[in-house]
């Protein structure tokens, strides 16, 4: 019950950053907007303010996101440093042998070419609920999107949900379990159904990962390049303009989920015959 206890503690954390310290900047932002509307002397109507100031959000969303990311990983690095517990270790930021780091992006590859590209054959009103749910989060310019939405956000998920939550509730519950009750928790977290099953997928991917290589810094690796490629397409720098192109994508992406398993059992059985050897080729990511 404890380790339990602890993956809750965590949770709790994470969703206080989510929405208490989100609320406080939206507030700080909406405070900042209506003060740029007096101060141009508009008049506007209610609908009209809340346009305003929705877009004005929109088009700063990224700060919000950030000071999220930013608060809930320096707070978690500054408790684990005053109790004196070794930070790496209590994320699970761990070496791993070169093959599995290899098999992680091989994963990732499945992810970005398969899952992704299966959303052309979904319901049309179900990609468009998708797409307006979304939007916002490519309202602003690229690098912000390349530092919040591919970089801080992915590395706070896998920190707290392939990362605490994970190693606490491995200790009283099966992998199986934790991989199941993480994924379920990763994808309701982000709200949309297709969000929601999509991330539901990818936390299972991120969890075998997790689970084969002991550590998260494959599966930032892994999430950050899921991210990279969704900023990529929503900010046209790469296009399909095809379904022959799509359906070879997603040939190449099932491609990449084999070798991601076959790589990754490879090591597991080569670390597990010669362990010495492994520890010698392993690299920091």
């Amino acid at each position: 019950m404890k380790q339990i206890g602890k993956a809750i503690c965590y949770f709790i954390l994470y969703l206080f950053g989510q929405f208490v310290i989100g609320y406080m900047v939206q507030f700080l932002i909406g405070m900042q907007a209506g003060a740029e509307i007096k101060a141009a002397g508009l008049q506007l109507t209610q609908e009209e303010t809340i346009a305003y100031a929705n877009n004005y959000y929109a088009s700063r969303m990224w700060i919000d996101l950030a000071v999220r990311a930013i608060f809930t990983l320096v707070f978690l690095i500054a408790f684990f440093a005053i109790r004196r517990k070794n930070v790496a270790k209590e994320l699970d930021l761990k070496k791993i042998p070169a093959a599995k780091s290899l098999a992680a992006a091989l994963g990732a590859l499945f992810v970005i070419f398969t899952v992704n590209m299966s959303m052309g054959f979904l319901p049309s009103e179900s990609v468009e609920e998708f797409t307006e749910a979304s939007q916002n989060l490519y309202a602003y310019s690229l690098w912000q999107a390349f530092l919040t939405n591919a970089f801080l956000v992915p590395v706070l998920e896998e920190v707290i949900f392939r990362g605490v939550l994970f190693s606490r509730l491995q200790k009283v519950m099966p992998n199986v379990v934790v991989a199941l009750i993480t994924s379920v928790l990763f994808g309701l977290m982000h709200g949309q159904i297709i969000w929601i099953l999509f991330a539901f997928t990818v936390g299972l991917l991120l969890s075998y990962v997790r689970i084969k290589t002991g550590s998260i810094l494959p599966t930032i690796m892994m999430h950050v390049l899921i991210n990279s490629y969704a900023v990529i397409v929503n900010y046209k720098l790469f296009t399909i303009e095809s379904n022959a192109v799509a359906i070879t994508l997603m040939i190449v992406g099932v491609l990449g989920l084999a070798g991601c398993i076959f790589l990754m059992t490879k090591a597991c059985k080569a670390e597990k015959e010669n362990p010495a050897k492994i520890e010698v080729s392993t690299i920091v990511m």
